[in-house]
């Protein structure tokens, strides 16, 4: 497997006081998604509070025009893109990064990553509290989704078939198959030979294979589309959050969490049979 690494440096000569903290830095890095309004990506920073945006892979500018606690999953739909804030999803415009919703969640404790439909629906997932939140923009009418198979979930993806909807799910747990959601029944099922542990971030490349980051060996995973065979990048990546594949520049981003790292890096086709 063949794949180019292109690590998001930053060299600021901005002003600022020594005891404040530099707003421009990557800290604690967690979602990386695409604004394809100002071609540029998006990066959400637990730390600060800020989403930054960059262009070109050298020129960062904070995007969110309204204070954010802990910023972490970022999904778009319409002009907007959407973010989960711990207890709270918060919309911003993406051309002017100004504020266009806000919406708390009942019972929620740690809300993480968010995907969008084609339509209205956005999905939110709660790791603490276990659930899903399905919320329509236009009407702020709520829905949460709780299963006694539903343990910690993390990452999330939204997929429309011909027949149905499906939200696919990765956990923070051990030892935890990759679960889909079948949004008409409300019906949860496993993948099975999926499991992973501490799996954070999943998406999907132009190929329509699947790729699946994990906390616990520092991991990107790679399966075929119908999860049958896997392969993995053979460098590792230091916990590895809410990756995003990004077709426009057939590249996947990295964001690594704890070492306030963002990697941009190309894969190639190459796949492996699980070992069954």
């Amino acid at each position: 497997m063949r794949f180019t690494i292109i690590f998001v440096l930053l060299l600021s000569s901005l002003a600022l006081s020594c005891k404040k903290e530099n707003p421009y830095l990557l800290n604690k890095p967690e979602s990386v998604i695409w604004n394809p309004v100002t071609e540029s990506y998006l990066i959400s920073n637990v730390g600060s509070g800020f989403i930054l945006s960059l262009k070109d892979k050298q020129d960062f500018s904070i995007f969110n025009k309204a204070n954010l606690d802990g910023p972490k999953g970022m999904a778009i739909l319409g002009n907007n893109m959407y973010v989960a804030d711990l207890k709270r999803v918060v919309g911003f415009d993406l051309q002017t990064g100004e504020k266009t919703f806000e919406q708390k969640v009942p019972d929620a404790s740690f809300l993480n990553d968010v995907t969008a439909s084609d339509g209205k629906m956005i999905y939110i997932s709660d790791s603490d509290s276990s659930f899903i939140a399905m919320l329509n923009v236009v009407d702020k009418k709520l829905e949460i989704y709780k299963d006694k198979d539903l343990i910690k979930p993390n990452g999330l993806y939204y997929q429309k078939t011909d027949k149905d909807t499906l939200l696919y799910i990765v956990s923070m747990k051990d030892n935890t198959p990759i679960k889909v959601l079948n949004l008409g029944t409300k019906v949860l099922t496993d993948i099975p030979h999926t499991e992973m542990t501490r799996a954070d971030g999943i998406t999907r490349d132009k190929m329509g294979e699947w790729l699946i980051s994990s906390w616990a060996d520092s991991t990107v995973y790679k399966y075929s589309p119908d999860f049958l065979m896997k392969s993995t990048i053979k460098e590792k990546y230091q916990s590895p959050a809410d990756i995003f594949y990004n077709p426009v520049t057939d590249e996947l981003a990295i964001p690594q969490m704890q070492l306030n790292r963002v990697n941009f890096i190309t894969i190639d086709d190459s796949l492996e049979k699980t070992n069954k």
